[in-house]
């Protein structure tokens, strides 16, 4: 929350448990945020070999790929950042 905070996201989105949390075209504070071109589906479960394939098609340079980390790590939550 903190973190959503100081980036400018709340209240602009807050999931409640019940419904989409979907975030705005535009932060709060008038700036180009983020827009939704294609609908993915519903998912059980984040569909992390979909979002691979997706980011290193489009992203090759990955931050996540960069520092070695892998998406073993994201399932099994334990990938860290260090401060």
């Amino acid at each position: 929350r903190e973190t959503a905070l100081k980036g400018g996201f709340l209240p602009m989105c807050e999931f409640d448990g019940e419904n989409d949390a979907v975030f705005p075209e535009y932060d709060n504070e008038g700036n180009r945020f983020g827009e939704y071109v294609m609908d993915r589906g519903v998912h059980a479960d984040l569909p992390l070999e979909n979002i691979d394939k997706i980011f290193k098609e489009k992203y090759p340079f990955y931050v996540l790929y960069k520092k070695g980390h892998n998406l073993k790590q994201i399932k099994e939550k334990t990938l860290t950042y260090k401060k």
